[in-house]
């Protein structure tokens, strides 16, 4: 028994397991061995699958996963480098090596901080 995917004007509309041999079809459109990963709404064109186009969002909405995005990893970073702060803040002393580890984390905090997520989805 295989996983079929069923195919109607070149879209996958559903998935049956069948053994490929034993009468059956499907009410509409043809069955077709599915490919690992498939799902509902991929094409099915030139005898291959295809992953459906991703739809277009408003720029706003862009900007603001840009922007939840920018704020995770701003949290994360300043996670990361809270150990040496309280280390500092205290008075103890830091080795060469988290010296060298906290001066990349705020380099990468100073680079992350000047992202311009207004220019969603094309952000560098």
């Amino acid at each position: 028994m295989k996983n079929y995917a069923v195919i109607e004007d070149a879209v996958v509309t559903n998935f049956v397991v069948w053994d490929g041999k034993s009468e059956w079809r499907p009410e509409k459109g043809k069955a077709v061995l599915a490919s690992e990963g498939v799902g509902i709404g991929w094409k099915y064109v030139n005898g291959g699958f295809k992953r459906p186009d991703t739809p277009s969002l408003p720029h706003k909405e862009y900007v603001a996963l840009a922007e939840q995005e920018k704020v995770s990893l701003l949290n994360n970073a300043r996670q990361k480098i809270l150990v040496w702060q309280v280390k500092l803040a205290i008075g103890k002393k830091l080795t060469d090596i988290e010296i060298s580890q906290l001066n990349l984390w705020l380099d990468y905090i100073d680079l992350l901080i000047s992202v311009d997520t207004s220019t969603a989805p094309n952000v560098n």
